[in-house]
């Protein structure tokens, strides 16, 4: 301590340094994170085209626009409304998918998503069969407060009589 009140000048440096040792920290270490899970349902079907290839019996290649209602866990996520595009290559029901999200928050701002992963049909006597579906999903972008969003996590759902629901989960990093 001594030494530094001897030598004013050398304060001053040793705070010039480290106020540029903080602007040399990583963008990482000025960014917002966090963790959310959220559920989804599907509001309405806008469009859909079935495509059936004819080389086995069940093969549907299925294209839908859609829109879905989205509640998340996050508050600086809210509730959102989500444009839809998915495609799938299902089997008797089964099989893999992947698709876009394009979701309004209540700020305005969006976020857009993509995802990719498999359905399962499985039958059962005398009635419909068990739908289910999960798989993974990453952050492409976004706007406003959005803007460089990455990040991502997973999801699964099913089919229930009010119709097809899921929940997902994850974590996204906003640069600052």
């Amino acid at each position: 301590m001594t030494f530094l009140r001897k030598n004013p000048c050398r304060v001053g440096l040793l705070i010039v340094f480290g106020g540029i040792l903080l602007l040399m920290q990583p963008s990482a270490a000025r960014a917002q994170t966090g963790t959310f899970t959220a559920a989804g349902k599907i509001v309405g079907i806008l469009a859909e085209t079935k495509m059936l290839p004819g080389d086995k019996q069940g093969h549907e290649v299925t294209m839908v626009r859609r829109m879905d209602s989205i509640t998340y866990s996050d508050p600086l996520f809210g509730s959102g409304q989500a444009s839809v595009l998915s495609v799938s290559d299902y089997v008797t029901g089964s099989g893999p998918h992947h698709g876009y999200f394009s979701i309004r928050h209540p700020s305005g701002d969006s976020t857009f998503t993509s995802y990719e992963g498999a359905g399962k049909a499985v039958p059962k006597p005398g009635g419909p069969p068990d739908v289910t579906f999960e798989g993974k999903w990453q952050f492409t972008g976004g706007t406003g407060q959005f803007e460089g969003i990455t990040g991502g996590g997973t999801y699964k759902g099913g089919v229930t009589t009010g119709g097809p629901t899921y929940q997902f989960e994850g974590q996204y990093t906003l640069k600052r």
